[in-house]
């Protein structure tokens, strides 16, 4: 009777571990899940960044541009 006490008891707590293992891994599914979406709004953000500071810099290119093409038409004159 002992004996079987005793594997009772130990059947009990490795569905107890067995419980708790899965709980954590579920935990983990979730930050994984979110550990995702951050990295990928993460790169969005970079690409968006990177769309704006190459927009920027065509922007501060144009007004040079424009003014090279005025100076050549004025000694062109």
């Amino acid at each position: 009777k002992n004996l079987r006490k005793e594997c009772d008891e130990l059947k009990r707590q490795i569905a107890q571990k067995k419980s708790e293992i899965t709980d954590q891994n579920l935990l983990l599914g979730d930050k994984r899940k979110k550990y995702t979406t951050t990295t990928k709004q993460f790169d969005e953000l970079t690409h968006s960044i990177e769309n704006l500071e190459a927009e920027y810099l065509q922007s501060k290119l144009k007004p040079a541009e424009l003014l090279k093409q005025t100076d050549s038409l004025s000694l062109q004159r």
